[in-house]
Parts: C-alpha cells; sequence; structure tokens
C-alpha cells in the first residue's frame, strides 16, 4: 500500500460531506474539529448517506493505509500515514446492543454550525449523548455532561430528554439524575434495567435459530 509523508486531510473529509449535502453531526462538539489534533471523530449520519462514506474516503485511501470494520449499524474507518492516524466512528444509528437509545433523526436535527463550518452538536444534547452512551458502556461519565444536564430548567429538560430518547427511558435517566448528587453517584442499573428484556429477547431469537 502506497504511503504518503502527509496527514490524512479531515478538512476534506468534511468539505466532501458538505458537498454531497450528506445530513451529519459530529457526536462530540469539537470547536476546531477540522485542524485540532483529535483524531478519533464519532459522526452520526443519516442511514441513506452512509455508503457515501466509502466514497468519500477513497480517495484518502489510496494515500494511506486504511482499514474498515463494518458493525452493522456504524462503520470503522481507520486512515493512518507515517505520522498521524484519523480514526471515523460513522454512525447510522446510536444503539446499545443493536437496540436504538435514541431517536437518530432529532439527534441530527439539533445540529448547528460551528466557528469552522462543520455541523456539532448543541452543548445539551451532546452532553446527554455522551451521558447516556458513557452510561450503558461502563465508561465513567464525565462531571461537566452530568452538570449540563442536572441544571436544566425542568420543563427544558423534560422536553429534550422527550424528544431524544423517548418517554420511558426519558423518565428513567431525569430520575437518576435527578437523585445523584454528581457523575459518579449516578446509578446505572435502572437505565440498563430498560434493555435487559429486550436483549433477552435478542439472544433467545439467535438460540432459537441456531
Amino acid at each position: 500500500m502506497k504511503k504518503l509523508e502527509t496527514s490524512p486531510n479531515k478538512r476534506k473529509i468534511f468539505d466532501h460531506l458538505d458537498a454531497i449535502k450528506a445530513n451529519y453531526v459530529i457526536l462530540r462538539n469539537y470547536e476546531k474539529i477540522r485542524s485540532n489534533t483529535e483524531n478519533d471523530i464519532d459522526i452520526l449520519i443519516e442511514k441513506t448517506h452512509l455508503n457515501d462514506i466509502y466514497v468519500i474516503a477513497c480517495e484518502q485511501m489510496q494515500n494511506f493505509a486504511y482499514n474498515i470494520l463494518d458493525l452493522g449499524d456504524k462503520l470503522q474507518i481507520s486512515l493512518k500515514s507515517h505520522s498521524e492516524r484519523i480514526n471515523l466512528d460513522i454512525h447510522s444509528a446510536l444503539t446499545y446492543y443493536g437496540i436504538p437509545y435514541a431517536n437518530n433523526l432529532e439527534v441530527l436535527r439539533r445540529k448547528q454550525k460551528n466557528a469552522e463550518g462543520a455541523w456539532v452538536l448543541d452543548e445539551k444534547t451532546s452532553a446527554l449523548i455522551a451521558l447516556m452512551n458513557r452510561c450503558l458502556h461502563n465508561r465513567p461519565i464525565l462531571e461537566s455532561d452530568f452538570n449540563i444536564l442536572k441544571e436544566l430548567p425542568s420543563p427544558s429538560q423534560k422536553k429534550l430528554f422527550d424528544d431524544v430518547l423517548g418517554e420511558d427511558l426519558s423518565d428513567i435517566i431525569i430520575t437518576e439524575i435527578q437523585n445523584g448528587k454528581d457523575a459518579v453517584a449516578l446509578s446505572r442499573s435502572n437505565i440498563k434495567k430498560h434493555y435487559d428484556y429486550e436483549i433477552g429477547e435478542i439472544y433467545s431469537a439467535k438460540r432459537h435459530i441456531a
């Protein structure tokens, strides 16, 4: 594989996404996503544009070592030169064991352009998606995300959570945030129980097919 000394071009990747009018949003609110040193990038993209990622990355793949993993609800694309690498996690859905935990179109609706012209999430939605992801995957919840959500006025908090997560999950999360004094104290057990039945049904169906 031919490899150049220059680095994979983040700016070009996002310029291509904009050129095809892809409905995407960067899931973490980087202020300088096109030029900073952050190279692990999570993107939510409307499913109809998922295959376009292959085309967009193709030019970069000609010049760099690359790897693609298709994990069903997301693509993992790694581009690497001698001096730098970019890891793109391209999500077509936000899921836990294949079960959606957020309304993708609602999340995409809440995007906004940052100073560099990249589509990012507003602060409140970014904090909610990050909290859910870290909670479900047993990663430490950031105090900053917890505080942003806890300090929201009640009507705004309820609407955000209902719209993005759905009412059933929203009520569980709101209760846990209100009861938790900080991010470390947030209880994950009731949140995960919300999925226990559906996950059990999925594994039961797979065993039956096998």
